[in-house]
């Protein structure tokens, strides 16, 4: 049987009721008339995803037991299709290209629950189910981008990124800023997928 499929079904995954009822109502206003399914746990939301494709899952990171990281990769292995956005309660560039790796369509953290950012976070999960990803054009990009650039996907901060090549913060974002310009990039988990899909020569040296 083929799974039953609503464009604007979403399932939210956290094990705490609060942030549940808190990323509950920021995509209903995100995405009005969506119909939201919830889980509090790996299993029972595995059980949804088997039975239904959804047009996100919205999981949290530290679920009881099964991690939201092993709850993703198993969404993987079985070959479910559903597009899944880690959520976790604080920014963690590491922990985001961890999860971007392993297949995630994106990763929120749960102090950025607004409009923009959740609606950003779909445009992703479409274009990521739709095979829709832009060619990544690296020859746009300077040397000592291409050096930003290799740091950043390895989930170092600007701060960490600064020190290592000796130059400023500032310095560093403004060459973040441009490598996200030329590479169409909007988000770090975009930037991500672009070196991914760049294959060997994304992480090579400039």
């Amino acid at each position: 049987m083929e799974a039953d499929t609503e464009p604007s079904t979403l399932l939210i995954v956290d094990d705490d009721t609060v942030d549940r009822e808190t990323i509950r109502r920021a995509l209903e206003s995100a995405v009005p008339g969506s119909h939201i399914d919830q889980a509090s746990e790996a299993e029972a939301a595995l059980e949804k995803l088997r039975r239904r494709e959804y047009l996100a899952a919205f999981v949290d990171y530290r679920l009881p037991g099964r991690s939201g990281l092993e709850l993703l990769q198993q969404v993987r292995s079985e070959g479910l299709t559903t597009p899944v956005i880690i959520l976790t309660g604080y920014g963690d560039e590491l922990l985001a290209v961890e999860v971007l790796k392993a297949g995630a369509a994106d990763y929120l953290p749960k102090s950025r629950l607004g409009e923009d950012r959740i609606l950003m976070c779909l445009e992703s999960a479409k274009a990521l189910a739709r095979g829709r990803i832009r060619p990544c054009r690296l020859d746009r990009l300077t040397g000592r981008e291409r050096e930003v650039m290799n740091l950043l996907v390895t989930g170092k901060s600007n701060k960490q990124v600064a020190s290592e090549l000796g130059i400023s913060r500032r310095t560093v974002e403004s060459h973040r800023a441009h490598i996200m310009e030329k590479l169409e990039a909007g988000s770090l988990a975009e930037l991500v997928r672009c070196v991914l899909q760049a294959g060997p020569q994304g992480l090579s040296p400039p």
